[in-house]
């Protein structure tokens, strides 16, 4: 089968065929497999986190508080020796985990310094290194990704979003997971009994999936990969598959086209083992694909 890309939108998008896409080489240098415990437990702290008590917050944001941002409070998940540990937060707090432009600022924590938190992602990855505790946190800061493909039960279709120009991340005007956000999981939606690694990034993604799909059923949803993003801070990065019924594509297309600038709908595009064939790499080389895409196949 002919690898067939076609694009839609009901926002007057303009098609992002004809942009060079994230490459797939610079793909495998960036991304590391990730191989955590998923039935480390969870707790809860009943403490928060502002970015006024972070001397490398007082650092970073040296001349105010960054502008463009209007989120409020946030969680935040540390991993420590024995547990992880969920704790409030604001949501200039987690930009400090999260942004290139705020995780390239140098900052002194301790006798540790100057540093970025990029790199102290980079030479601090141990949940119990002192400069964590040295800069205020209960362990090592881990601002999770989950995103999720969108493929028809019967293998043959695949929906992709065309994001928004506001989309953050590095991820505006560019072409990736149809359904895809930051870990952020409620208190309150969540059972702290036997709460898990694993049920957590479950619930946080099926949590995602509901907000971006406009009330549509939410498709079945397998974990298939996590990576570490050594090109944001080894950022964690948790893939899932969702299947849907193949006679319900066009509800799904349109859903994705109402949370996005549009929606990308790809044919004939994986072989019979469900990986992306030679022929449809090089169709994809011109659609504007972001770093994420990759995780998909």
């Amino acid at each position: 089968m002919s690898v067939s890309l076609t694009y839609s939108t009901v926002k007057g998008s303009v098609s992002p065929e004809g942009r060079a896409s994230f490459p797939h080489s610079k793909f495998s240098e960036r991304f590391q497999p990730w191989s955590p415990d998923w039935d480390k437990p969870v707790d809860f702290s009943s403490e928060r986190i502002t970015y006024h008590s972070l001397p490398l917050a007082k650092e970073v944001y040296a001349s105010g508080t960054p502008d463009g941002y209007s989120n409020g409070e946030t969680v935040l998940l540390f991993e420590g020796k024995d547990r992880f540990l969920l704790v409030r937060s604001d949501f200039f707090t987690r930009l400090l985990f999260t942004e290139p432009e705020f995780m390239k600022r140098p900052v002194t924590v301790g006798t540790q310094g100057p540093i970025t938190v990029e790199d102290a992602f980079r030479t601090h990855r141990l949940p119990d290194d002192a400069f964590w505790s040295m800069a205020g946190l209960p362990g090592i800061p881990l601002a999770i990704g989950v995103n999720a493909s969108l493929r028809s039960s019967d293998g043959t279709m695949e929906l992709l979003a065309h994001k928004n120009s506001q989309a953050q991340g590095d991820m505006a005007d560019t072409v990736g997971p149809p359904v895809s956000a930051g870990a952020l999981p409620k208190f309150e939606a969540l059972d702290p009994n036997g709460l898990t690694l694993g049920k957590l990034v479950d619930e946080c993604m099926r949590t995602a999936t509901e907000r971006e799909l406009s009330g549509l059923p939410i498709p079945e949803l397998s974990r298939h990969a996590a990576w570490l993003d050594s090109g944001r801070g080894f950022k964690p990065e948790v893939n899932f598959r969702a299947t849907i019924a193949a006679e319900s594509i066009l509800d799904y297309q349109d859903a994705v086209c109402m949370s996005h600038a549009g929606c990308v709908t790809a044919q004939g595009h994986l072989d019979s083992n469900g990986h992306l064939s030679v022929e449809s790499k090089k169709s994809l080389d011109s659609w504007g694909l972001n770093f994420q895409a990759w995780f998909l196949w």
